[in-house]
């Protein structure tokens, strides 16, 4: 009985490291996704700033084929 508990419990601890392993690896590519995405914007809208006409029509497309590539399905 005592055995058997001791294996529950450490069970439950790899779970547990496994999962938060796991965890860290989800957030540390979803914050690069996110500072990918960032700067990205970012050079977009200053390009949009420096330009007129239809570079600038250019530029806006750009930046709304960027929005869109936030659905899964859409490709940049």
């Amino acid at each position: 009985m005592y055995e058997e508990h001791n294996l529950n419990i450490a069970v439950y601890v790899l779970i547990g490291i496994v999962a938060a392993i796991f965890l860290i690896l989800v957030l540390y590519v979803f914050s690069s996704f996110i500072n990918d995405f960032s700067r990205e914007l970012k050079y977009i809208n200053c390009e949009i700033e420096r330009s007129s006409g239809n570079e600038r029509k250019y530029w806006i497309r750009k930046r709304r084929k960027l929005w869109l590539s936030l659905i899964p399905f859409m490709k940049y």
